[in-house]
């Protein structure tokens, strides 16, 4: 899940719809 270009900080900040890992986790 660390592949993604932007770090998790960003991804749980309000990336749920834009962050596939989110939605998965």
């Amino acid at each position: 899940m660390s592949n993604w270009p932007y770090p998790h900080i960003v991804a749980h900040r309000g990336g749920g719809k834009l962050a596939p890992e989110n939605t998965l986790a």
